[in-house]
């Protein structure tokens, strides 16, 4: 896979306010053509989705990196 082939990604993040502090919802996909690869995550701590978004980022760049055969 190449970089040409590679979808274009999405990260989607929502903050809500709760009584008792925010939840931060975490939507990614690596490949915006396919429904099947999106991911949703729920967080109360800032820290834990910043370092999902991260993950999320760095895995995609990652990906970008062409399979030598």
């Amino acid at each position: 896979m190449t970089r040409q082939e590679r979808g274009t990604a999405i990260c989607i993040i929502r903050m809500e306010p709760q009584a008792d502090g925010m939840l931060i919802s975490v939507r990614v996909n690596p490949d915006i053509q396919e429904i099947s690869g999106e991911r949703r995550y729920h967080f109360a701590d800032v820290e834990q989705a910043v370092c999902a978004v991260r993950d999320f980022l760095e895995g995609y760049r990652d990906d970008l990196q062409p399979f030598e055969e």
